[in-house]
């Protein structure tokens, strides 16, 4: 993962590792300028769900326990 240059040691790792066609998938992919920033976003988003529906249903259960 890299916001810039840089993400050649994950294709240099997997081919070590006898991964060849996977090393060049994984360099395409991890070279990507600003993956890192991409991939927060994601995780952001997902917590945001996840405490979206938390409270949704903490609401709904206090709602029907009164």
């Amino acid at each position: 993962m890299s916001v810039g240059e840089g993400g050649g040691r994950a294709a240099v790792w997997l081919s070590d590792r006898g991964l060849p066609a996977v090393s060049a998938a994984a360099d395409a992919m991890l070279s990507e300028p600003g993956l890192a920033f991409y991939l927060a976003s994601v995780v952001l988003a997902f917590g945001a769900l996840i405490g979206f529906l938390t409270a949704r249903r903490a609401e709904r259960d206090e709602v029907t326990s009164v």
